[in-house]
């Protein structure tokens, strides 16, 4: 299987046959594979490891047949033709992989692509989060913050507060409601 179109395929032709290792349940990754699941109505099942530190070696050594794991930790395995990239869970493709599909360009509008930032106590002034806000937009984009980001698989925006807040809610939105596609239960 080469592409997303493939791995789609082949999956719905043979239902419950093959399974997915995630680095847990509830995890990005779990979360991802059971939306892309729901909304393309896969039957795939889910084998959940002790983090990428597990599930990554499972895959490598044919004990699960896919699953989604960063692309920095994938990328030696990629090169030496071990692994397949079929899809990116941004909404977009990846510059790192721009000959992989994202995921949207199946499913209009799935993103889940994992938001990280910056976060400051409750009561921090406006003043003091403000300039820190634009100072890290400064700082992402230094070329050679931009250059070690890209490695790590991650796009620097530089988001205002306001923005990262809708980021974080739109995401936290998307799990919830993978959560209930998965039928996860809090504990």
């Amino acid at each position: 299987m080469k592409n997303l179109n493939e791995f789609v395929s082949k999956v719905r032709q043979n239902p419950g046959a093959y399974t997915y290792g995630s680095s847990g349940i509830g995890s990005t990754h779990h979360l991802t594979m059971e939306a892309m699941k729901a909304d393309l109505k896969l039957d795939i099942r889910h084998v959940p490891f002790r983090g990428s530190g597990q599930s990554v070696p499972a895959l490598i050594g044919g004990q699960v047949d896919f699953l989604f794991s960063a692309l920095p930790s994938m990328a030696g395995f990629v090169k030496n033709n071990q692994v397949v990239l079929v899809g990116s869970n941004d909404s977009k493709r990846s510059p790192q992989a721009p000959d992989v599909a994202s995921i949207a360009e199946v499913i209009p509008g799935f993103d889940f692509s994992v938001t990280i930032g910056v976060l400051a106590r409750a009561g921090t002034s406006s003043d003091a989060i403000k300039r820190l806000a634009d100072e890290i937009a400064v700082v992402v984009k230094q070329p050679d913050v931009v250059e070690k980001f890209q490695n790590a698989g991650i796009e620097g925006i530089g988001a205002n507060p306001d923005a990262y807040r809708r980021e974080i809610e739109r995401e936290n939105q998307a799990m919830a409601k993978a959560g209930k596609q998965a039928e996860l239960k809090a504990e």
